[in-house]
């Protein structure tokens, strides 16, 4: 749902998972970069217990000594009664979204700040980042394949094809 709302509506090229180009930042849950080479990043909470311990982390505690590493903009994403019940917690660099009536994307309760001193990607981060989105799909498409290859009867639900596994060819 963040990454598709990242696709669709922030026109981000490049979505990942737990991964980021930028070290001492936390492992984000969703993070896109923009065609400007911009950060724009999504913390998945689902208790009000995660959403409080996500201030004490250090990079959030100590954001404004990373300020120019930080995305452009910081979405928090929620269960809609959670979100109704934290909007007025929210930090004021935070914007917040819920999931959207059909679960197939995100709507924008409030619209995250614009960090206008977030630094742009270099194209050292950007390769980095590109990178590490290839090893993720390898790594999934794998997990996938020797599931299929354990339990043959899923070969209907198998979405990723091998082509060549040895040199490590596929199709999705």
């Amino acid at each position: 749902m963040a990454m598709r709302w990242l696709w669709l509506e922030k026109n981000c090229h490049y979505v990942l998972e737990q991964r980021s180009p930028r070290y001492h930042l936390g492992l984000p849950d969703v993070l896109g970069f923009t065609p400007a080479r911009y950060l724009i990043e999504i913390e998945i909470k689902r208790s009000a217990g995660d959403f409080h311990a996500d201030k004490n982390k250090t990079h959030r505690a100590n954001r404004h000594f990373y300020i120019k590493r930080m995305p452009k903009q910081f979405y928090y994403l929620m269960p809609r009664e959670l979100a109704e019940k934290l909007k007025d917690k929210l930090p004021e660099w935070a914007g917040l979204m819920c999931e959207s009536s059909n679960n197939y994307t995100a709507e924008v309760l409030k619209v995250a700040p614009v960090n206008n001193q977030s630094e742009r990607l270099s194209v050292k981060e950007c390769v980095k980042l590109a990178r590490n989105l290839t090893n993720h799909m390898m790594s999934y498409a794998q997990t996938v394949d020797s599931m299929v290859q354990h339990h043959k009867h899923w070969d209907t639900l198998n979405f990723v094809h091998w082509i060549d596994a040895e040199n490590g060819t596929y199709q999705i």
